[in-house]
């Protein structure tokens, strides 16, 4: 019955958070195509198709980064947009080179699992596009909405209907996308960078930890509006050191046992934001394993609870003795608690494996007797 419930509960919940983030994705996609249909209405066109740079131009516009027209082709996107700071909206711009950042760096570093929101455009500018005259003549360019959850919302201007411009991709699909095919005689998509553009301090700010070998750890950080980061390292709750960076990750070699935590102060010109904290450990193997049980004489097929604990222990497994001298693991989430039953009276020997990267310990075991 337990099982059945908390399997309810957990179903319910993520139907609302799916549900959340199909509203949350429709409400970007109809800003885009409303900003859009105002940048055409701005430009006097029944469409952009095939005119990229007009198509980027007027939705700036009618954002209101910018208050006239921008001349130029899909191949001057970058060099356009990265000299203004501010632009004659009053927006300010960070560039992103080619040589320096990757299609991906850029829509990773901007990523955030809020939505909601603010805006913080971004224009992706190419010195050549499709393998068209066209577009290895005049390039191409597009604008990015914003990315949420690992989606990039973006319009450009290759179909002459309104809708069928407005695109929700995956970070990868997006790269793929606008990279070169190599079916193609021609070099097709050769990025020049991207421009993004912003008017509020940072409105959110994520930041993960992956422990990658003993004293490797890889931290990354993502923020739509931030031009910069400043990190807080602590060790067993004294602050380290803080690390100033405009990159979206930070490597580091930790030597002294401990556990640590971080978090991330996503910054720009108009003010800064603080993430929340991540918690890993190093070097340290788990130390004082236990393992209880909320009932040890229990009937066949009554349920009970399993209760694992050890210090630094990032996950358990549970060994499980059977009256017949039979063994079996069971692994368990990072709760370590298990909820299981027993249908073959006897008398059951359990113990827990408390793991995490640098090693594991033994309990102490425990036995249910089962009438």
């Amino acid at each position: 019955m337990k099982k059945t419930i908390c399997l309810i509960i957990s179903l319910v919940l993520l139907f609302s958070c799916i549900n959340s983030a199909f509203a949350d994705s429709d409400a970007i996609r109809q800003h885009m195509q409303s900003n859009y249909s105002k940048a055409l209405t701005l430009s006097k066109r029944p469409n952009f198709n095939g005119y990229c740079a007009a198509c980027v131009a007027y939705q700036l516009m009618a954002f209101g980064i910018v208050n006239k027209y921008v001349i130029g082709h899909g191949k001057d996107s970058f060099d356009n947009y990265s000299a203004m700071n501010p632009t004659s909206g009053g927006w300010y711009t960070r560039s992103y080179p080619a040589h320096t950042y990757s299609m991906k760096y850029v829509l990773e570093s901007v990523n955030t699992f809020s939505f909601g929101q603010s805006y913080y455009p971004i224009v992706f500018g190419f010195t050549k596009g499709t393998a068209s005259s066209a577009g290895q003549t005049y390039g191409h360019t597009l604008m990015v909405y914003a990315v949420r959850g690992g989606t990039v919302y973006f319009t450009d201007s290759t179909m002459p209907v309104l809708s069928d411009n407005i695109y929700s991709l995956t970070i990868d699909e997006f790269c793929s996308r606008y990279s070169d095919n190599p079916a193609t005689l021609a070099n097709e998509f050769v990025y020049e960078g991207a421009v993004q553009f912003y008017k509020s301090a940072p409105d959110s700010a994520d930041i993960k930890a992956a422990v990658l070998s003993g004293s490797d750890v890889e931290i990354r950080f993502s923020s739509p509006g931030a031009t910069q980061y400043s990190m807080a390292l602590y060790k067993d709750g004294v602050r380290e050191d803080t690390i100033h960076t405009q990159l979206n990750h930070v490597n580091l070699k930790l030597l002294q046992p401990g556990r640590y935590s971080a978090f991330v102060t996503a910054c720009n010109l108009y003010g800064y934001l603080d993430s929340y904290s991540v918690d890993f450990i190093i070097g340290l193997p788990p130390q004082s394993g236990a393992i209880s049980s909320n009932k040890y004489t229990v009937a066949s097929g009554e349920e009970f609870t399993l209760f694992c604990s050890a210090d630094y222990a990032t996950s358990y497994a549970i060994g499980i003795t059977y009256p017949n001298q039979s063994f079996e693991a069971v692994h368990t989430d990072s709760s370590g608690m298990y909820i299981t039953s027993f249908e073959q009276p006897g008398v059951y020997t359990i113990y827990a494996s408390c793991c995490n990267f640098a090693g594991y310990i033994d309990t102490q075991p425990i036995t249910i007797q089962v009438y």
